[in-house]
């Protein structure tokens, strides 16, 4: 792409449109990637399609490749570059979900745990196959071990929830590197 064209604002929200959609060839995501490094234009889908270049450039150099490749034999293909994209999606998509997830158990528990901290003060109710359990030390146990089990999961959707946030947050990390960049970049 020569140095001397200009690109409406629309034009490069059309091109951004494009590369979300993984429509551009490696070669023409290369000049859009050099297009608005150069360009004063932020906001919306151009500010995503600078954090989805950066990290994929990001993720290419540490992996020890170049992610615009000039050989057609090396060049990856536009389906490789969809499946990045739907991938990233996935991650923040089972972020979100599991955080809804442990908020809306977590207020339950709260919620049905109002009565006496003394388990043995509360009554127990358990249906095995649409039949009450009707021996309440049986209950007792199978509520107890139930509710161990929920726990256990409850840590362990907690811990995944951890995990995907400093996922989350290292790559903020690299978009904020990778925006410095660019900004050193344009004051050359």
């Amino acid at each position: 792409m020569d140095n001397d064209v200009t690109l409406t604002r629309g034009e490069m929200e059309e091109l951004c449109r494009l590369f979300m959609e993984g429509e551009l060839s490696v070669g023409e995501e290369r000049d859009l990637a050099k297009v608005l490094s150069l360009s004063a234009e932020r906001g919306g889908i151009i500010d995503e399609t600078v954090f989805l270049l950066g990290i994929q450039r990001t993720a290419a150099s540490c992996a020890g490749t170049d992610v615009y490749r000039d050989s057609a034999e090396e060049v990856p293909s536009v389906e490789g570059s969809r499946q990045w994209r739907k991938i990233f999606s996935r991650i923040i998509t089972a972020s979100v979900c599991a955080s809804s997830l442990i908020a809306v158990v977590s207020l339950g528990w709260e919620t049905a745990m109002v009565g006496s901290d003394d388990v043995n003060e509360n009554v127990y109710t358990v249906y095995i196959d649409g039949k009450m359990v009707s021996d309440p030390d049986v209950a007792r146990m199978i509520a107890l071990e139930s509710y161990q089990e929920n726990m256990a999961m409850l840590r362990q959707m907690k811990e995944m929830e951890r995990q995907e946030r400093m996922e989350v947050e290292s790559q903020l990390e690299i978009y904020d590197r990778i925006t410095d960049e660019i900004n050193t970049y344009k004051n050359i």
